[in-house]
């Protein structure tokens, strides 16, 4: 449930993003080094879009797992989407990356696409190499 807040508000401090979610698939997640994975459905209000979830084997250390909802800790959401209005936490980012709870969590404004990208899960490396991934997707 933590990692579900923490990428809400992420989310709204990109107030305008369109809805749309770009190409985020069980292939990014596999080429940034996660195994298993398996795209999650929508459940309710669990899971819905824009943001796409996936599960991974790779899950939070028992330490982090704490701070994070009970059957999240091998959880990875991804939006990628494009925003109207450039992000106010995009303008003095010098480093895409840090610790929100139990998890981590890329953020990145890529502005000559007008895209959002923001990936949370387990394992700094791997949500860093996903999020840049998807970074330099959408600068294509």
């Amino acid at each position: 449930m933590l990692a579900a807040v923490f990428f809400a508000a992420a989310l709204a401090a990109a107030s305008a993003v369109s809805g749309q979610s770009a190409g985020a698939s069980a292939e990014d997640l596999a080429g940034a080094g996660y195994t298993g994975v398996q795209p999650l459905d929508p459940a309710g209000n669990r899971f819905s879009a824009p943001v796409k979830y996936f599960r991974v084997k790779e899950i939070l250390d028992d330490v982090d797992a704490k701070k994070d909802c009970q059957d999240c800790r091998d959880l990875v959401a991804v939006y990628a989407g494009e925003s109207k209005e450039i992000p106010g936490w995009s303008i003095n980012q010098k480093n895409p990356m840090r610790k929100m709870g139990g998890r981590w969590q890329y953020r990145n404004y890529v502005g000559g696409a007008k895209t959002v990208v923001i990936v949370t899960g387990p394992h700094e490396d791997k949500v860093r190499r996903l999020g840049e991934s998807l970074r330099a997707k959408a600068e294509l």
